[in-house]
C-alpha cells in the first residue's frame, strides 16, 4: 500500500472462483482490475470487469463479487474520510468505465505502482479520481432510446453500423441523436463503439493465446495494424505490451 494525504493505493489479490457475499465499505474507492476478471452485482445491475476496467463505488454501496477461474488482481484507490472529492461522490454511486482515456490512465498507474514510482502513482491517481468523479456531475436521466441504442451497439460492436439508420429505427433524428448521445453518455457513438471494440480486444489479449490478427478480426478492427495503431494512440501501449502487463500468474 502507498498512502497519501487524501487517499491510499493498495493492491489486492483474489483466489480463483472466490465469492464475496453482499457487503459494503465505509470509504469511497476507485478500483482498477489489473489481471483476471471480476463479476460484480449491486442493486443497479451486474458487470464483468476485465483487465484495466475501472469501477467507482461510493461509501456504503452494497455489492457482491465473484472472481474468475484464473483469479484476479486489483489496484484500489481508497479515499480518506476527509477527502473533498470523496464527499462529492453521490450516495449509491456505482459505475464501470471502459473509455480509452480512462483505461490509459489506469494502465499508467499500474506501471508506476509496479515500479514504485510514488510521485507518478499519486499524480495518476488524482487524474483518475478527477476523471471518474466528473461523470457524476449530470444527474439528468437519459431518454429511453439511448439505453436501447447502447444495448444494440454493445451487441453489434464488431459489425459495421450506420448510426443514422440505427437511431432512425427509434424514431430519432440523427443530428439530435448525436448531440443527445454525447450529452448523456459523454462520448459520441463512434467513440462508444471504439471503446467497446478495445474492451473486447483487451479481454482477448489478457485471457487467450489468440494472435493479434485474430483478435483484431473478432473485435471489429480492419486488421492487426489498425488494432495496434488504436492501442498505441488511445492506451499508450502496444497490444503485445498490454498482453505482457495483464497476463502471467495471478
Amino acid at each position: 500500500m502507498i498512502e497519501f494525504e487524501d487517499f491510499a493505493v493498495a493492491e489486492s489479490v483474489y483466489a480463483s472462483g472466490l465469492r464475496q457475499p453482499r457487503h459494503s465499505h465505509d470509504y469511497c474507492n476507485v478500483s482498477i482490475v489489473t489481471a483476471g476478471y471480476i463479476d460484480e452485482e449491486t442493486e443497479h445491475g451486474r458487470y464483468r470487469g476485465c483487465a484495466s476496467s475501472v469501477v467507482l463505488k461510493a461509501a456504503g454501496c452494497e455489492h457482491e463479487d465473484r472472481v474468475g477461474i484464473a483469479g484476479a488482481k486489483t489496484l484500489s484507490i481508497r479515499f480518506a474520510r476527509h477527502s473533498r472529492i470523496g464527499r462529492e461522490i453521490r450516495n449509491g454511486a456505482w459505475s464501470w468505465f471502459e473509455r480509452p482515456e480512462i483505461v490509459r490512465i489506469a494502465l499508467a498507474i499500474q506501471e508506476a505502482f509496479r515500479a514504485r514510482r510514488v510521485f507518478d502513482v499519486e499524480c495518476g491517481a488524482v487524474t483518475l479520481i478527477e476523471a471518474v468523479a466528473a461523470t457524476q456531475a449530470n444527474p439528468n436521466a437519459p431518454p429511453s432510446w439511448i439505453g436501447q441504442v447502447r444495448k444494440t451497439l454493445e451487441e453489434r460492436f464488431d459489425e459495421t453500423i450506420r448510426f443514422e439508420d440505427l437511431v432512425r429505427d427509434h424514431g430519432v433524428h440523427p443530428v439530435y441523436a448525436s448531440r443527445a448521445f454525447r450529452r448523456h453518455v459523454g462520448v459520441s457513438m463512434t467513440e462508444y463503439v471504439r471503446a467497446l471494440r478495445l474492451r473486447h480486444a483487451r479481454q482477448q489479449l489478457a485471457s487467450t493465446q489468440r494472435t493479434v490478427a485474430a483478435i483484431a478480426a473478432l473485435s471489429g478492427f480492419a486488421d492487426s495494424s489498425h488494432l495496434a495503431r488504436t492501442f498505441s494512440s488511445l492506451l499508450g501501449v502496444s497490444p503485445r505490451r498490454y498482453r505482457q502487463m495483464t497476463t502471467g500468474e495471478v
